[in-house]
């Protein structure tokens, strides 16, 4: 059959050994009243175009271990349900119009073409990967569960996958393997504990609201250059830099993360933004992996963060609120590095066994504190000014002195303000 319409209002079946190759200019169309299925056991089958239609139950595809191909484009009309469970293999185009709904429940679907999803997709327990465009027009929702993933596997252009519509990431990811995301107004990207976005190239969310902290990660990943702007009002709950060895990425605006920032692989550039972050500190590459510019790195929020890694700031600023738990720790054997200013404003800096604090200039201001080990050796080397408004000190606040040595290796003269008596 080369040119025709097929319209079934049951189930449409091809046997094992049966090669019913419906291309050409033949369209298939599911548009039953009742629950249909699509199924195949054999893997040169298929159809040109498929349309699902069905709008009062759902068309399900389903295989023997084989693919069901649809050699050119899959429509999924308004109001029509369709679910896949094993797997399915697209040519060119997939459309999921406005209130259409389909799902992937244990199976895998791939796209040789572009995506739209005007409607709904739910990745219950199965993977979709699309080779060219995806689009996420306002109106689009995307579910993504279960460990699911989304591979959005274009070929590296430099552009962006535009998402104007709903991100949910409960459990599973969503990789742009080689281009970027660009989060468009009133669009909105819900990154829960357990899920990730990954983009092999840049990421934009300018606008306000597009991105709220629920958890969750962004990971920069691949071999390509990028860029990260997260404009006021946005913040992210997690980032890692997972690039390619002296791979950058560049900072276009100030970044607020509430939870962790890790490098892992690649290079963080700040561009002369401002950083601030709530939870850790973690650089696997070493101090070449942060490229520290002129601004200061802000360590907020009210519990306990740990810098892991030998780093250098310029500005190294702590405002922690809260309990004993609002702190910054520097892990055991490491050396922060602050050029400019070292600024404790509230909470408490914690110097472990033989960790080391190489700054310029040192405030501390009252209710701020800077706390060394009393059993291990700590170490302060200062080239500029020590300011300390405290009166005494506690476990938190003050200047704890422990064990530990200050030496003032500047070449000028050099201040020594303090209120405490020790």
């Amino acid at each position: 059959v080369t040119e025709g319409e097929i319209s079934f209002e049951k189930d449409f079946s091809f046997l094992d050994g049966a090669e019913v190759i419906l291309t050409g200019n033949n369209v298939v169309t599911a548009d039953g009243i009742h629950q249909q299925t699509i199924s195949t056991s054999d893997d040169n089958s298929g159809v040109r175009d498929l349309v699902i239609e069905n709008t009062s139950d759902t068309v399900t595809i389903t295989s023997t271990t084989r693919s069901f191909h649809v050699f050119d484009t899959l429509t999924l009309n308004s109001n029509s349900a369709m679910i896949v469970d094993d797997s399915l293999r697209i040519g060119s185009m997939v459309n999921v119009s406005s209130s259409a709904y389909l799902e992937v429940d244990g199976g895998n679907m791939q796209g040789d073409g572009n995506m739209e999803v005007d409607g709904e997709v739910e990745l219950k327990a199965g993977n979709i990967r699309v080779m060219d465009s995806f689009s996420l027009p306002s109106g689009g929702i995307i579910n993504i569960n279960n460990g699911s993933d989304l591979f959005l596997d274009r070929p590296y252009s430099g552009t962006f996958f535009p998402l104007g519509g709903t991100v949910n990431l409960n459990n599973g990811s969503l990789q742009a393997t080689y281009d970027g995301v660009l989060m468009e107004s009133g669009s909105v990207l819900n990154l829960h504990p357990d899920g990730i976005l990954k983009t092999g190239w840049s990421f934009s969310a300018v606008y306000a609201g597009s991105t709220p902290v629920l958890g969750g990660l962004v990971e920069m990943i691949g071999s390509n250059p990028a860029q990260l702007n997260i404009d006021v009002g946005n913040s992210l709950s997690n980032l890692k830099i997972n690039k390619t060895t002296g791979v950058s990425v560049v900072l276009l605006e100030s970044l607020t993360v509430d939870g962790d920032i890790t490098i892992n692989s690649g290079i963080l550039e700040s561009n002369g933004n401002e950083i601030s972050l709530s939870g850790d500190w973690i650089n696997s590459v070493g101090t070449s992996g942060f490229d520290e510019g002129t601004n200061y790195v802000h360590f907020t929020g009210t519990g306990l963060s740990t810098i892991s890694n030998d780093e250098t700031f310029y500005e190294f600023i702590v405002e922690k609120t809260g309990n004993a738990d609002a702190r910054v720790e520097l892990a055991p054997g490491q050396t922060i590095t602050s050029t400019y200013v070292t600024s404790i404003l509230d909470g408490s800096v914690i110097m472990n066994n033989n960790s080391t604090l190489d700054i310029n200039r040192l405030n501390i201001l009252s209710g701020g504190g800077l706390v060394c080990d009393t059993i291990h050796e700590s170490y302060i080397n200062l080239t500029g000014d020590w300011y300390n408004y405290n009166t005494g000190f506690t476990d938190s606040t003050g200047f704890r002195y422990g064990k530990s040595t200050v030496t003032f290796t500047g070449t000028e003269k050099q201040a020594l303000t303090s209120s405490s008596p020790t």
